[in-house]
This record gives structure tokens, C-alpha cells and sequence, in this order.
């Protein structure tokens, strides 16, 4: 490969060191789960994680008579399970065609070389990709918050990873939020209070799905404690992420305390699911059926196994890992970012999660 790179680009495509650096340096985009919940990030220096299924405890000291010798007390039980997560490795390829077709919002007019060009369009396929790995962190996090569990399917790999989670519901006929006799409620503080019974966490946030809001926020029960105990509804005093996520209100949910009613509106394509025409389909991240209680403290902790570079040995990293090679007989350029991670919960039963109305 040419050895002018350097000159040319202002940095070496081909040194993952540089490469990596850059990568670090790229602003992800603002993810409402993943952000919120997910964000203790934990590395490790393998092909493999270990995940930690832990259920909360709450045991009282033991009392007895003041010469009798201390009782032995059990710790904290908690299974773990080595898991390798499967390869996430988006790429584009460059060819030299790239480098004379003008960037958009470039001026017709304005003289860029080639290398300029190809070194701008890097940078954006850098940017894009990790925002790829980002989006699909944040959609497992929903699946994991939703679901209990991780659909992993791709090209020649396909699993389901079970997280043990316990306490999730399915309502029906009457107690749907869709019905007049609904009770949204009641249901939040009897499942709050599970959350609190079983964890030891209390639960500050209430996520529901767009196609919940209006049953939600029209429901009589609702618009009773809404008159009498909250006069904050609406009154939203905090600045709200740019990230899909919007505050309904703070909410004093009787034998709870207050809790902020948040609505996630975000969509992804499912490549595994095609349409007629083989474009994948459009789903919401959040499924508008759905809500999910969580603490304010939940530690959600995104997983990262290290991706080792078999080419150029001794080179790897955890979390994401950039890699660019040339094609010479094809006159090409390849840039793959890599990334083995996976976003799980410290604590199985830390959330409660619902499904409350027929999906629309």
C-alpha cells in the first residue's frame, strides 16, 4: 500500500492505535435507555463477559442473649454465566470514485483534492457506524428492560439470552389501559412496591410506550390523584434530553412518592425482517404497548469483550475496534468498526415490566 497516507490524510487509516483514538474522540448520539440506565461501562480483557444474575436481599442482624457467640449470616447469592457475545462488525469499502464525487453541502465550485475527499468521507462512515453500534446497544437495553431477555440473530448466529427476570406482566380483558375500568394507578404502586419487595430498590421513573400516552394520561383514575395530590402534571421544570424521550410529568403516586412518567418515541429497521419488497421494516425501539418502572439507580452496565486483530498481532481493544485494509487488484479501501458488547442488568428484579394493552 502507499506509504504517503500519512501526508495525505493528516493521520495513518491503516494504524488501529490512531484509528482507535479517533473513534474515542467521536461524540455518540444520545441514547434515552442506554444513557439513562446502561451507562457503567465494564471491560474485559477476553473474548467473553461474565454476566451476573443477582437478586436483592434484605436480611435483619440477628439479636440474642450478650454472652452468646455471633450466627454466622450468609452472603448475597448470585449465579454468573460466561457468555461470548456475537461479533457486531459493520463496514464500508471506499473506492476511488469516492474521491471525486463531491461531498454533500460541498460547494460544485470548490477545489478539494481526492485524499481530502476520501479522508472526509472516512471520517463520516466512522461516525455512522458507531452510531450503528449505538443504536443496537440502546435497542438490546429496551429488549432486556421489555422483554427479560436479548434476541442475538445475525449472519450464522442466532440465541436468546435469558435474564432471569421474574417480575413482568401481561394484563388482559378489563385491566388493559385501553379500558374504561383500567386502573393505571393502582397497578403502578402494587408493582412499585414488588419492585421494593424483592430488590430493595425504590422505583423513580415510569416509561411508556407511545401508543399508552393518551389511555394514560385520560384514564379517570389518573385525572383523580392527578387533582388531588399532584400539582405538578405538567410542569415540567427540568431541560429534556434530545434523545426521543419526553417528560409527561412527575407524578405522587399514593404510597410510592413521586415518580417521572417519561414516553420514548425512537424507531430502528429490523434487517431480520423483511417486507414484499426486501426492505427491512420499521419498528419502534420501545414497543408502544409497553411500560417498564425502574429506579433511579439502576445499574444497567454495558459488557465489552475485547476483539483481538489477528493481522496485525498484539492489537486489540474492548468496546470498539477499528480496522482498515487496502484491496489493491480492486483499487479499494475497507474500514470495518468491531465491536463484541452487550448491554445486561446487575440486578435481575430491579425493574417491573408490563405489557398493558393490545399492540395497535
Amino acid at each position: 500500500m502507499p506509504e504517503n497516507y500519512t501526508q495525505l490524510f493528516g493521520f495513518d487509516p491503516f494504524d488501529p492505535v490512531t484509528m482507535l483514538q479517533m473513534v474515542n474522540q467521536v461524540k455518540p448520539p444520545q441514547t434515552f435507555i442506554l444513557d439513562k440506565f446502561f451507562a457503567n461501562r465494564q471491560t474485559f480483557n477476553s473474548s467473553y463477559v461474565t454476566i451476573d444474575f443477582k437478586r436483592g436481599q434484605r436480611r435483619l442482624a440477628p439479636v440474642g442473649h450478650r454472652l452468646s457467640p455471633g450466627k454466622p449470616s450468609q452472603r448475597i447469592q448470585f449465579a454468573n454465566r460466561l457468555y461470548e457475545p456475537p461479533l457486531s462488525n459493520p463496514q464500508r469499502i471506499l473506492t476511488w470514485l469516492d474521491g471525486l464525487v463531491r461531498n454533500p453541502g460541498e460547494s460544485p465550485f470548490e477545489k478539494r483534492s481526492v485524499a481530502e475527499r476520501i479522508a472526509e468521507k472516512l471520517a463520516e462512515d466512522m461516525i455512522e457506524l458507531n452510531d450503528m453500534h449505538i443504536r443496537r446497544e440502546n435497542k438490546q437495553a429496551c429488549d432486556a428492560l421489555v422483554n427479560g431477555s436479548i434476541t442475538l440473530e445475525g449472519d450464522g448466529f442466532k440465541d436468546v439470552l435469558d435474564l432471569q427476570h421474574s417480575l413482568t406482566t401481561t394484563l388482559t380483558t378489563s385491566a388493559r389501559w385501553s379500558e374504561t375500568t383500567a386502573v393505571p394507578m393502582t397497578d403502578i404502586k402494587n408493582w412499585a412496591l414488588e419492585v421494593k419487595r424483592i430488590s430493595g430498590k425504590t422505583v423513580r421513573n415510569l416509561i411508556i410506550g407511545t401508543d399508552v400516552v393518551m389511555n394514560f394520561l385520560g384514564n379517570a383514575e389518573v385525572q383523580k390523584y392527578t387533582n388531588i395530590l399532584t400539582t405538578r402534571l405538567l410542569t415540567v421544570d427540568v431541560q429534556e434530553p434530545d434523545n426521543g424521550a419526553a417528560l409527561l410529568g412527575i407524578y405522587n403516586v399514593p404510597g410510592i412518592g413521586k415518580v417521572n412518567v417519561w414516553t420514548y418515541a425512537d424507531w430502528y429497521l429490523d434487517e431480520t425482517d423483511l417486507d414484499e419488497d426486501g426492505n427491512a421494516i420499521e419498528k419502534p425501539v420501545f414497543p408502544g404497548n409497553a411500560v417498564v418502572l425502574i429506579p433511579d439507580d439502576f445499574d444497567g452496565r454495558l459488557l465489552c469483550a475485547t476483539y483481538v486483530d489477528m493481522v496485525k498481532l498484539g492489537n486489540g481493544a474492548p468496546y470498539r475496534y477499528p480496522r482498515v485494509w487496502g484491496d489493491e487488484n480492486g483499487n479499494k479501501l475497507f474500514f470495518e468498526l468491531d465491536a463484541l458488547t452487550l448491554p445486561v442488568p446487575a440486578d435481575v428484579d430491579a425493574w417491573y415490566s408490563a405489557i398493558v394493552q393490545d399492540a395497535a
